[in-house]
């Protein structure tokens, strides 16, 4: 993307879409995609986050690198739906 930011919707069950806007780090990488690499890697721990993402865009971070750990996709984590 040509500006410095870039936007991620994440799906939020039935609230619906959230815009997650993180920063675009030298060599087109995103804050975001930097912190699941790092989780992923073990280079940070998955509580050492920082304060300033939301705690929806925490989890979703957590979730990202959880998937590229498992080889599992878990799209359907953290959604909730209540069959009546």
């Amino acid at each position: 993307m040509s500006d410095a930011t870039q936007t991620v919707q994440t799906e939020r069950g039935s609230q619906g879409t959230e815009e997650i806007a993180t920063e675009e780090l030298s060599g087109g990488e995103s804050l975001r995609d930097e912190l699941v690499r790092e989780l992923a890697s073990g280079e940070i721990g998955f509580h050492r986050l920082p304060d300033e993402l939301s705690a929806a865009e925490q989890a979703e971070v957590r979730r990202e690198a959880l998937e590229r750990l498992t080889g599992t996709s878990l799209e359907n984590v953290g959604r909730s739906l209540v069959d009546p």
